[in-house]
């Protein structure tokens, strides 16, 4: 008896009536079908709802059904409208911190096109760059910079070494090393056709920190240094 109040107490007991699981089941019971209600359609007599009365005397009718049906759907659209809430919540957070991201990385860009190594290599190491090299004050700034991050400069004149060599800060650099050499190859003596050679390739890029990795040559011994260090001579 208590577990059939206890049934009875249960809000979705209409429906599990209504469900073909519980056709066997000894809690149908507890319900009967009072009355039917019919209605002609075109002639024909059709079912039209009906009563089912529990043993606590509450009755259910097709009525009552749909509207705990209508409310057991306003929840369901309930809880689904706030899951798209949350879903577009989501997506705005997602947005917003996308939208933070790349806010940040063009600070940092416009940041790094301001900072004292990359107005250096604008201004010694672009080919394009316009400057007098014959100035004095430039050519120590070129040689003697402040504030700068050598590595930097090294990656971006390793990088684009052919522009490199077509920079002021080249310029300046290899017009130091001939001046260096009093305009004379320092193999044979020469002082036509001078150009200025790498002993080494480790400061390539930055060689102003060590112009002992730099020759002043003529064209002639130039080309037999490379030659050397290809292998062909012995």
């Amino acid at each position: 008896m208590q577990k059939a109040v206890d049934f009875l107490e249960k809000k979705d007991k209409f429906d599990w009536f209504l469900s073909e699981e519980s056709l066997g089941d000894w809690k149908r019971e507890l319900f009967r079908i009072e009355t039917t209600h019919f209605k002609l359609e075109n002639g024909v007599k059709i079912e039209d709802g009906k009563e089912i009365r529990a043993a606590n005397g509450e009755i259910w009718t097709d009525e009552k059904y749909n509207e705990w049906k209508k409310r057991e759907e306003e929840a369901r659209n309930h809880k689904k409208k706030l899951e798209e809430i949350r879903l577009q919540q989501k997506l705005d957070e997602e947005a917003e911190r996308e939208r933070t991201r790349k806010a940040n990385e063009l600070f940092l860009a416009r940041h790094q096109l301001n900072t004292p190594t990359q107005r250096y290599i604008n201004k010694f190491c672009n080919k394009d760059s316009d400057i007098d090299i014959t100035d004095k004050e430039i050519q120590r700034e070129a040689l003697s910079p402040e504030d700068v991050n050598y590595e930097a400069i090294q990656k971006h004149n390793s990088k684009l070494y052919r522009e490199y060599l077509q920079s002021p800060l080249w310029k300046i650099i290899s017009s130091k090393v001939k001046w260096n050499a009093n305009h004379r190859c320092e193999k044979c003596g020469s002082t036509k056709n001078l150009v200025t050679h790498h002993t080494s390739y480790e400061f390539k890029g930055v060689e102003f920190l060590a112009f002992h990795t730099l020759q002043c040559l003529c064209s002639k011994c130039h080309e037999k240094e490379h030659d050397k260090q290809n292998g062909s001579e012995k």
